[in-house]
Protein backbone atom coordinates (compact mmCIF):
# COMPACT_ATOMS: atom_id res chain seq x y z
CA UNK A 1 0.00 0.00 0.00
CA UNK A 2 1.14 3.68 -0.70
CA UNK A 3 0.70 6.75 1.26
CA UNK A 4 -1.41 7.08 -1.82
CA UNK A 5 -3.45 4.64 -0.97
CA UNK A 6 -6.69 6.55 -0.34
CA UNK A 7 -8.52 9.03 -3.58
CA UNK A 8 -9.16 11.97 -2.18
CA UNK A 9 -12.09 14.37 -1.86
CA UNK A 10 -9.94 17.32 -1.46
CA UNK A 11 -6.73 18.28 -2.59
CA UNK A 12 -4.70 21.35 -1.10
CA UNK A 13 -2.06 23.19 -3.39
CA UNK A 14 1.00 25.65 -2.06
CA UNK A 15 0.53 28.07 -4.86
CA UNK A 16 4.62 29.59 -5.53
CA UNK A 17 6.73 26.74 -7.12
CA UNK A 18 3.89 24.25 -7.91
CA UNK A 19 1.08 26.38 -9.74
CA UNK A 20 2.77 29.26 -10.61
CA UNK A 21 7.32 30.08 -10.81
CA UNK A 22 9.13 33.01 -10.41
CA UNK A 23 10.67 34.54 -13.77
CA UNK A 24 14.22 33.89 -13.76
CA UNK A 25 15.17 36.55 -15.53
CA UNK A 26 13.52 38.52 -13.19
CA UNK A 27 15.39 37.25 -11.06
CA UNK A 28 18.33 37.85 -12.21
CA UNK A 29 17.93 41.27 -13.01
CA UNK A 30 16.79 41.65 -9.40
CA UNK A 31 20.38 39.94 -7.72
CA UNK A 32 21.98 41.85 -10.52
CA UNK A 33 20.86 45.16 -9.20
CA UNK A 34 21.49 44.33 -5.94
CA UNK A 35 25.17 42.66 -5.95
CA UNK A 36 26.89 43.47 -9.30
CA UNK A 37 27.01 39.60 -10.35
CA UNK A 38 25.54 38.32 -13.80
CA UNK A 39 23.62 35.43 -13.40
CA UNK A 40 21.97 32.57 -15.58
CA UNK A 41 17.89 33.07 -15.30
CA UNK A 42 17.85 29.26 -15.70
CA UNK A 43 19.52 28.58 -12.71
CA UNK A 44 17.57 30.86 -10.36
CA UNK A 45 14.54 29.16 -10.01
CA UNK A 46 16.31 25.86 -9.87
CA UNK A 47 18.43 26.95 -7.22
CA UNK A 48 16.08 27.86 -5.18
CA UNK A 49 14.27 24.13 -4.98
CA UNK A 50 18.49 22.96 -4.36
CA UNK A 51 18.73 25.54 -1.81
CA UNK A 52 15.49 24.44 0.04
CA UNK A 53 16.32 21.13 0.28
CA UNK A 54 19.83 21.78 1.53
CA UNK A 55 18.54 23.53 4.19
CA UNK A 56 15.52 20.59 4.90
CA UNK A 57 18.35 18.06 5.37
CA UNK A 58 20.27 19.81 7.35
CA UNK A 59 16.89 21.11 9.31
CA UNK A 60 18.25 24.96 9.12
CA UNK A 61 16.03 27.41 7.87
CA UNK A 62 16.92 29.18 4.44
CA UNK A 63 17.90 32.31 5.43
CA UNK A 64 20.90 30.91 7.80
CA UNK A 65 24.48 31.79 6.52
CA UNK A 66 25.29 28.10 5.63
CA UNK A 67 21.92 27.76 3.46
CA UNK A 68 22.91 31.47 1.68
CA UNK A 69 26.15 30.40 1.11
CA UNK A 70 25.14 27.27 -0.96
CA UNK A 71 22.51 29.25 -2.60
CA UNK A 72 25.55 31.29 -3.71
CA UNK A 73 27.38 28.17 -4.60
CA UNK A 74 24.57 27.57 -6.88
CA UNK A 75 23.99 30.91 -8.73
CA UNK A 76 27.80 30.68 -9.51
CA UNK A 77 28.47 34.10 -7.10
CA UNK A 78 30.42 34.54 -4.53
CA UNK A 79 29.66 33.15 -1.10
CA UNK A 80 29.94 36.55 0.15
CA UNK A 81 27.34 37.77 -1.66
CA UNK A 82 24.59 35.06 -1.23
CA UNK A 83 23.33 37.29 1.65
CA UNK A 84 22.83 39.89 -0.71
CA UNK A 85 21.28 37.71 -3.65
CA UNK A 86 18.60 36.59 -1.27
CA UNK A 87 17.81 40.39 -0.07
CA UNK A 88 17.13 41.07 -3.54
CA UNK A 89 14.99 37.78 -4.28
CA UNK A 90 13.01 38.56 -0.95
CA UNK A 91 12.80 42.56 -1.63
CA UNK A 92 11.34 41.77 -5.64
CA UNK A 93 9.33 38.54 -4.40
CA UNK A 94 6.10 40.13 -5.04
CA UNK A 95 6.93 40.61 -8.57
CA UNK A 96 8.74 37.71 -9.24
CA UNK A 97 6.08 34.97 -9.29
CA UNK A 98 4.58 35.64 -12.68
CA UNK A 99 5.08 32.28 -14.76
CA UNK A 100 2.06 29.99 -14.63
CA UNK A 101 3.20 26.34 -14.50
CA UNK A 102 2.55 25.19 -18.43
CA UNK A 103 0.17 22.46 -16.95
CA UNK A 104 -1.74 24.13 -14.34
CA UNK A 105 -5.04 24.79 -16.16
CA UNK A 106 -5.18 21.19 -17.53
CA UNK A 107 -4.79 19.57 -14.56
CA UNK A 108 -7.01 21.32 -12.36
CA UNK A 109 -9.68 21.18 -15.14
CA UNK A 110 -9.34 17.59 -14.74
CA UNK A 111 -9.48 16.97 -10.78
CA UNK A 112 -12.50 19.60 -11.27
CA UNK A 113 -13.61 16.90 -13.75
CA UNK A 114 -12.88 14.64 -11.36
CA UNK A 115 -14.91 15.88 -8.18
CA UNK A 116 -12.44 16.81 -6.52
CA UNK A 117 -12.41 19.97 -4.20
CA UNK A 118 -9.66 22.53 -4.50
CA UNK A 119 -8.17 24.73 -2.14
CA UNK A 120 -4.69 26.43 -1.64
CA UNK A 121 -2.48 27.14 1.22
CA UNK A 122 0.54 29.86 0.64
CA UNK A 123 2.63 31.74 2.88
CA UNK A 124 1.90 34.92 1.25
CA UNK A 125 1.12 38.84 1.60
CA UNK A 126 -2.33 39.49 1.62
CA UNK A 127 -2.68 39.81 -2.02
CA UNK A 128 -3.16 35.69 -2.99
CA UNK A 129 -6.77 36.13 -3.98
CA UNK A 130 -6.58 39.26 -6.18
CA UNK A 131 -3.52 37.59 -8.00
CA UNK A 132 -4.99 34.14 -8.92
CA UNK A 133 -8.02 36.27 -10.20
CA UNK A 134 -5.75 37.90 -12.17
CA UNK A 135 -4.05 35.00 -13.42
CA UNK A 136 -7.13 32.78 -14.07
CA UNK A 137 -6.47 30.25 -11.49
CA UNK A 138 -9.27 31.77 -8.62
CA UNK A 139 -12.14 29.91 -10.25
CA UNK A 140 -10.59 26.39 -9.91
CA UNK A 141 -10.40 26.76 -6.07
CA UNK A 142 -13.46 26.75 -3.00
CA UNK A 143 -10.69 27.91 -0.70
CA UNK A 144 -7.85 29.96 -1.01
CA UNK A 145 -6.02 30.55 2.22
CA UNK A 146 -3.28 33.54 2.56
CA UNK A 147 -0.98 33.52 5.46
CA UNK A 148 -1.07 36.99 5.42
CA UNK A 149 -4.79 37.36 5.60
CA UNK A 150 -5.34 34.77 8.20
CA UNK A 151 -2.38 35.13 10.33
CA UNK A 152 -0.85 31.64 10.31
CA UNK A 153 1.69 30.52 8.12
CA UNK A 154 2.62 26.85 6.97
CA UNK A 155 4.58 24.42 8.20
CA UNK A 156 2.14 25.68 11.53
CA UNK A 157 -0.51 22.75 11.74
CA UNK A 158 -3.34 25.32 12.39
CA UNK A 159 -2.93 26.50 8.84
CA UNK A 160 -3.57 23.57 7.34
CA UNK A 161 -6.88 22.64 9.51
CA UNK A 162 -8.02 25.75 8.58
CA UNK A 163 -7.60 25.00 5.20
CA UNK A 164 -9.34 21.64 5.67
CA UNK A 165 -11.81 22.96 8.33
CA UNK A 166 -12.90 25.36 5.26
CA UNK A 167 -13.34 22.89 2.76
CA UNK A 168 -15.06 20.82 5.33
CA UNK A 169 -13.22 17.82 5.38
CA UNK A 170 -11.19 15.34 7.27
CA UNK A 171 -6.99 15.78 6.47
CA UNK A 172 -7.09 11.84 5.84
CA UNK A 173 -10.10 12.38 2.89
CA UNK A 174 -7.33 15.11 2.08
CA UNK A 175 -3.85 15.36 -0.38
CA UNK A 176 -1.51 18.18 0.31
CA UNK A 177 0.35 19.25 -2.92
CA UNK A 178 4.25 21.54 -1.87
CA UNK A 179 7.46 22.06 -3.21
CA UNK A 180 8.80 22.46 0.40
CA UNK A 181 9.94 19.64 2.29
CA UNK A 182 9.49 21.21 5.72
CA UNK A 183 5.98 21.93 4.73
CA UNK A 184 5.13 18.59 2.73
CA UNK A 185 6.62 16.80 5.73
CA UNK A 186 4.34 18.55 8.20
CA UNK A 187 0.82 17.52 6.36
CA UNK A 188 2.40 13.81 6.14
CA UNK A 189 2.71 14.04 10.40
CA UNK A 190 -0.25 15.45 10.16
CA UNK A 191 -2.15 12.29 8.94
CA UNK A 192 -3.28 13.75 5.58
CA UNK A 193 -4.62 11.02 2.84
CA UNK A 194 -1.21 11.68 0.72
CA UNK A 195 1.58 14.76 0.92
CA UNK A 196 3.35 15.26 -2.63
CA UNK A 197 6.50 16.46 -2.62
CA UNK A 198 6.52 18.19 -6.31
CA UNK A 199 9.54 19.54 -7.49
CA UNK A 200 11.95 19.36 -10.58
CA UNK A 201 14.77 17.49 -7.62
CA UNK A 202 12.63 14.75 -8.21
CA UNK A 203 13.96 12.22 -10.80
CA UNK A 204 11.08 10.27 -11.12
CA UNK A 205 7.35 9.40 -9.17
CA UNK A 206 7.72 7.62 -6.24
CA UNK A 207 5.05 6.09 -4.60
CA UNK A 208 6.10 4.17 -1.52
CA UNK A 209 5.52 3.56 1.71
CA UNK A 210 7.40 6.43 2.91
CA UNK A 211 6.77 9.21 0.82
CA UNK A 212 4.93 10.59 -2.49
CA UNK A 213 7.25 12.96 -4.76
CA UNK A 214 6.51 13.81 -8.88
CA UNK A 215 8.50 15.93 -10.87
CA UNK A 216 6.29 18.16 -12.00
CA UNK A 217 2.46 19.42 -11.63
CA UNK A 218 1.53 16.89 -14.63
CA UNK A 219 2.28 14.32 -13.16
CA UNK A 220 -0.02 14.47 -10.83
CA UNK A 221 -3.02 12.78 -12.68
CA UNK A 222 -0.91 10.03 -13.49
CA UNK A 223 -0.71 9.74 -9.63
CA UNK A 224 -4.55 9.88 -9.07
CA UNK A 225 -4.80 7.31 -11.65
CA UNK A 226 -2.61 4.89 -9.95
CA UNK A 227 -4.54 5.50 -7.08
CA UNK A 228 -7.82 4.62 -8.49
CA UNK A 229 -6.93 1.41 -10.11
Amino acid sequence: MTPCARFPKSIIFDVGGILVHPSGIAMARAIFSRTGHSVDPDLCALSLYLASAWAHEYELPEDTPRVLQHWADYLGIPAEDGQEAWRAYRAADDTLWTEIDSAAFDVLEDLTGQGITLGVLSNANGGLAESLQRKGLAKYFEVIVDSGVVGVAKPDPSAYLLCTGLLGIESSDCWFVGDSPIEVAAARNMTFGASIYCSPLCARIELNSSRCEIPSLSDLPVVLEAVRK
